[in-house]
């Protein structure tokens, strides 16, 4: 395995958990409860443009795997290249979710309260404009899932079949 399946493994077990996690709640609260994924894109640059076979892999992991996980996707602390990075992934996404994505500026906290519903800010990390310590972003630790590498390996085959790179993105 490279590091990027290492990654990808990863990325799919905390998928899993978030699932577990919504599913249980969801049965205790006897409503559909659904989590809001918040990815800070400082730091993003035109050289990321080089690891889209990476964005590949995950855009073919999350989206088909865990959909019905995540109500709202709010990229934070979006700079201005990120709308060319973008024209690039969003046609990979398919529709569902990529109406489920909202892209941020600097100026995030009001959007982010008003997703999904509303967003109880006590229990919004600080370093994103809430009132929760950012000590207490944890997911419970379970095992890796056993469908995880099986998952993994059909994206890579999937990928082969298209001619898409799975390993070499590393640079």
């Amino acid at each position: 395995e490279n590091m990027v399946d290492l990654i990808l493994e990863q990325y799919i077990v905390c998928l899993e958990s978030a699932f577990r996690l919504v599913t249980k709640l969801s049965l205790e609260r006897k409503r559909v409860v659904k989590c809001m994924i918040i990815m800070d894109m400082a730091g993003l640059s035109v050289n990321t443009l080089r690891y889209i076979n990476v964005v590949r892999r995950v855009v073919q992991i999350g989206p088909p795997n865990f959909a019905e996980v995540t109500c709202k996707i709010c990229l934070i602390n979006a700079p201005w290249v990120f709308t060319s990075i973008w024209a690039v992934v969003k046609p990979l996404l398919p529709p569902a979710t990529r109406n489920k994505v909202n892209i941020c500026g600097g100026n995030y906290v009001q959007q982010i309260a008003e997703s999904c519903g509303g967003v109880d800010m006590t229990k919004l990390p600080q370093s994103f404009g809430g009132e929760a310590s950012d000590d207490i972003i944890t997911f419970p630790a379970d095992p890796v899932p056993v469908g995880a590498g099986d998952i993994l390996a059909q994206v890579n085959a999937d990928l082969a079949d298209l001619g898409g790179a799975a390993g070499a993105e590393e640079a």
